[in-house]
């Protein structure tokens, strides 16, 4: 999965750039993330946000991209993406409640989405949330944890945070790079290497607090069970 998302479109860009025009061997380059997006989307039979925003986004700056003949479009596309998807986590830290509905962080229903099956997402028992009993759905069992423990609102709100500010501070550096960068070679290789870092760092702080969440969890966990009467 890594190979397809980091790698291929760097030896495909790379390597094709030699042959054809700039704008033709980025819009290639830009296909594997396309079809994995799109190959999760028939495989788990589910749509979801992060899949649908690669496709709308590949598909819309390519036509932009070929219509106008700039590769510094297609450039822009994970500038565009990421501002939707940054301003989507921020929105969803407003505590917006209408009838039924309330707003809940953007993190929760990505995670949610991922351990119940979604485009990104699989199924395993070592992530899921436990259980009051074996047969409680996953999907019943994080609703029933949002619900019930602070740590777990506390933990996603902050991740909300990390990924939804993150992403948005990586927006003016990209275009910044993009139009003060002659090369669109250079744009190219400094844009993916500031993506990957940053990336990284948010990676990094959301384990942290992965990890922190974790920790509360287990902490309950053995508490709930020390205060059960003994047979």
């Amino acid at each position: 999965m890594l190979f397809l998302q980091i790698f291929l479109p760097f030896i495909l860009y790379y390597t094709l750039n030699n042959y054809i025009p700039e704008i033709w061997a980025l819009l290639i380059s830009g296909i594997p993330p396309l079809a994995m997006a799109i190959y999760g989307l028939i495989s788990k039979r589910r749509v979801d946000i992060i899949g649908i925003l690669i496709i709308i986004s590949f598909l819309s700056s390519a036509i932009a991209s070929v219509i106008n003949n700039d590769p510094k479009i297609q450039l822009l596309r994970k500038s565009v993406v990421s501002s939707i998807i940054s301003l989507a986590f921020i929105i969803s830290l407003i505590p917006i409640k209408i009838g039924t509905f309330k707003m809940r962080p953007f993190a929760f229903h990505l995670l949610k989405e991922m351990a119940t099956g979604g485009t990104l997402g699989y199924s395993s028992s070592k992530v899921n949330l436990r259980g009051l009993t074996e047969d409680e759905p996953i999907d019943v069992r994080w609703d029933r944890y949002w619900a019930s423990y602070q740590y777990f609102r506390r933990g996603f709100t902050i991740m909300t945070a990390i990924w939804g500010f993150g992403l948005l501070s990586t927006v003016p550096i990209r275009i910044i790079i993009v139009f003060k960068v002659s090369s669109v070679e250079k744009s190219f290789l400094y844009i993916n290497v500031l993506q990957y870092i940053w990336m990284f760092m948010i990676a990094i702080l959301t384990l942290i607090c992965a990890w922190w969440m974790k920790r509360q969890g287990d902490k309950i966990a053995i508490d709930s069970n020390s205060d059960k009467p003994l047979e």
